[in-house]
């Protein structure tokens, strides 16, 4: 791969491994929150897992890069995107903050992770049990006027956000679970699928994770991450801006 090339490809990778936060953090809104009942699903133990993930984008850029997923049991969740032996690209969910690191452009975002979650009050527990296809049957909390759904049939499995007082209701946000593996834990999502409406407009793709090259418990290394010296800082939007306007 040419110089050229590389600065061009990671060009348009970044905003998409940096979006992967707004991803996993779900659908952000302004809009006041209300609360709603939790129940939190039953899911068998493991304490720390490493996965190989793959993260591809459909709309509104095709591309896609690999990485691996390492998560510490309602601790949390870090992943780390790689291209020609160099980590390029890391984004990291702890129980008080959320991380995200541009290492290409040695750029970085960092703030608390009830920020992040204002509108959900999701937990990192909760984020893994859903980057497992374990979904949770309500959240505690949604903006007024959106809807949280369940979907199970005999083919998909996943939720859906909506925005009601519209007919037919506006999708905000859908994840689905595409294919399972059976692990030494249960089945747990292989692929997912993801969309969601930023502004009006769609972002889909899947997120890939290769059960047959899993570590767990004692086999994995926790990883803390922090902002090197040096790093300027950016607002959480601005990936997704970039995305949305090549």
């Amino acid at each position: 791969m040419t110089a050229l090339r590389f600065r061009t490809t990671m060009f348009r990778l970044i905003p998409m491994l940096l979006l992967v936060g707004l991803l996993a953090a779900g659908c952000h809104t302004q809009r006041p929150a209300v609360r709603t009942p939790q129940s939190s699903p039953s899911v068998e133990a493991w304490t720390r897992m490493q996965v190989p993930v793959t993260v591809s984008l459909s709309s509104p850029q095709s591309m896609s890069v690999s990485g691996t997923l390492t998560m510490l049991r309602d601790s949390s969740i870090v992943l780390s995107f790689r291209m020609i032996g160099m980590e390029v690209a890391v984004v990291a969910f702890e129980a008080d903050s959320v991380a995200v690191l541009d290492k290409f452009h040695k750029r970085a975002f960092k703030t608390g992770i009830d920020r992040i979650m204002a509108n959900t009050s999701l937990t990192v527990g909760e984020l893994q049990n859903i980057l497992t296809g374990h979904y949770p049957p309500s959240l505690r909390r949604l903006p007024a006027g959106v809807k949280y759904s369940r979907v199970d049939t005999d083919d998909r499995s996943g939720i859906l956000i909506s925005r009601t007082g519209s007919a037919p209701e506006k999708k905000l946000c859908e994840i689905m679970t595409l294919a399972t593996q059976l692990t030494p834990f249960g089945d747990m999502a292989s692929k997912t699928g993801l969309e969601f409406y930023p502004k009006d407009k769609k972002v889909e793709g899947t997120l890939t994770l290769n059960f047959d090259k899993v570590k767990w418990n004692d086999e994995v290394t926790p990883r803390k991450i922090t902002i090197p010296s040096g790093y300027k800082r950016i607002e959480f939007d601005e990936p997704l801006k970039m995305l949305l306007n090549p």
